[in-house]
């Protein structure tokens, strides 16, 4: 839900969410890369999922905040 809301703030307002650098390879190639703003998804919930999101994504390995 936030990141759809700060989509429509970007379109709607012109409000540029921050983002990661998806096109610096050392950057990308860090292991904690996305980790600031990812959603933690606990071990719990990622049980629900199908198997066949499971694997085709992983959640992200990031240290707890």
């Amino acid at each position: 839900m936030q990141t759809f809301s700060a989509l429509v703030s970007w379109v709607e307002g012109g409000i540029t969410p921050e983002g990661d650098n998806v096109l610096d390879p050392a950057e990308v190639a860090d292991p904690n890369f996305g980790c600031e703003r990812t959603d933690k998804v606990s071990a719990r919930s990622w049980d629900n999922y199908p198997p066949a999101i499971k694997a085709l994504v992983q959640p992200p390995a990031c240290p707890a905040p």
